[in-house]
């Protein structure tokens, strides 16, 4: 149903509010495990995202609370996307880099390229910052580190 309205909006939006459609679209096309069309459809709204003209109404936190995008890039193998991305995201954080979600991301995508070292660092400051963060606790098991 979430998909369908996405859909309509992607029709009848313009500006911000058609960022938000594609945005949705996407995220709603994650939990169908379409990964390929959610993909599609967040490279469009990031498309439109960096055409928006004001900086003030440019929503940099959406990836702080909305963790769609790296499903999507991370289940169809767009491993430096993920890192890119969480990358941005958490450069947009003013005090640092704390948003577990986003390290996590980051990790698992460096570790898909072999990039092992790195993957553990980030994956323990994701459990550093959320000590009952499961997932991040789980896959420092999973790889051994240290």
């Amino acid at each position: 149903h979430a998909l369908q309205i996405a859909e309509r909006e992607i029709q009848t939006q313009a500006d911000i509010d058609l960022f938000f459609a594609w945005f949705n679209k996407g995220t709603s096309h994650v939990p169908l495990l379409e990964y390929a069309d959610a993909a599609s459809a967040y490279d469009y709204a990031f498309q439109l995202y960096a055409l928006l003209p004001d900086e003030t109404r440019r929503p940099y936190r959406m990836l702080w609370y909305q963790t769609g995008p790296y499903w999507a890039y991370y289940y169809t193998g767009r491993y430096q996307d993920v890192i890119a991305l969480a990358d941005a995201t958490l450069q947009s954080v003013a005090y640092g880099p704390t948003l577990e979600e986003s390290l996590y991301w980051k990790a698992m995508a460096q570790y898909a390229l072999g990039q092992f070292g790195e993957a553990c660092t980030h994956m323990r400051r994701a459990v550093y910052l959320n000590q009952h963060f499961a997932a991040g606790l789980q896959m420092l098991q999973t790889w051994g580190c240290p």
